[in-house]
């Protein structure tokens, strides 16, 4: 098999930075510069494509599903695929473009409602930046001045639990439950676990079951708000 080399230098680095110097071993085609541009920009996606694989693994928690068909593997990889992209999507807005600001319709209202309740919204509006340290907030990240950018597992710890803060307001704003026949009834949705709701008015017994058995399933509640943002 035959390979190209293609040797890479930065020429300009930031100040206090040595610079770039990459030789690749390619099998695409090198004739045109168009060509070498081209090799070395998706050389240069590789470090995303990392934190891919981290935001599925870490974050999502794919090889901890426990799984065991490969149907049911794959059926759950389709969907953390996408949540993983957005999430990914959302760290790199954060990184590369800190302070521009969060669009509602974009982000989700009522997420963004429930993070300015929890926290408060910030004085000029939710950044990039500042909506991601909010969601990882609530997955545990501690927002130190220091800390930086937050890791997978608590952006998706805050993700899944801000959904699922969506998924309790949405239905509290249904109009099929009313105070009347909400009053006197403890619903408790249980990850992982599906445990009975208990009285004639429970979602369960009108054919809507608010627990969540698997894996798949918990991940798909999450997918349905995470889908619904536009980029």
């Amino acid at each position: 098999m035959e390979f190209n080399v293609v040797e890479a230098r930065e020429m300009a680095p930031p100040e206090g930075m040595e610079g770039l110097h990459w030789i690749l071993l390619t099998s695409l085609p090198c004739e045109r510069l168009v060509d070498l541009k081209r090799i070395v920009a998706r050389y240069g996606m590789r470090w995303w494509i990392e934190q891919y694989h981290k935001a599925l693994k870490s974050g999502a928690g794919m090889e901890e599903s426990q799984l065991e068909q490969g149907f049911r593997i794959e059926n759950l990889l389709a969907v953390l695929a996408i949540v993983a992209v957005r999430l990914v999507n959302t760290q790199w807005l954060a990184r590369n473009r800190p302070d521009e600001p969060v669009e509602p319709e974009s982000f989700g209202p009522p997420a963004l409602e429930i993070l300015s309740a929890k926290y408060a919204a910030p004085k000029d509006g939710w950044t990039n930046r500042s909506v991601l340290i909010a969601v990882a907030s609530l997955g545990g990240f501690l927002a130190r001045k220091n800390d930086g950018l937050p890791g997978w597992q608590t952006i998706w710890r805050g993700w899944s639990k801000l959904m699922w803060m969506c998924e309790g307001l949405e239905i509290l704003n249904e109009k099929a439950f009313t105070p009347r026949s909400i009053q006197g009834f403890n619903a408790r949705v249980v990850l992982g676990n599906s445990l009975p709701i208990g009285s004639a008015d429970s979602p369960t017994r009108r054919g809507r079951s608010t627990c969540v058995r698997s894996p798949s399933q918990r991940i798909a509640l999450a997918m349905r708000f995470a889908s619904s943002r536009r980029h």
